[in-house]
């Protein structure tokens, strides 16, 4: 919001300023590592949890 705001007129009124595009790019680039790593968390989350459901890691009913 605070980002959308600085874009317009009224975010100078309240004393927002443009971040520099390197910072823009680097907060960028946090959020999709972090969507990558939470993806890739729940997919190994799922096929673990498939794993147990399905008789556990050594055959064994649970």
């Amino acid at each position: 919001m605070a980002c959308a705001l600085a874009l317009t007129p009224i975010g100078h009124v309240f004393g927002f300023d443009m971040l520099p595009p390197i910072i823009v790019v680097a907060m960028l680039a946090v959020s999709l590592a972090y969507l990558a790593a939470a993806e890739l968390a729940k997919i190994q989350f799922r096929r673990r949890d498939l794993t147990f459901q399905r008789g556990g890691l050594n055959g064994e009913a649970i």
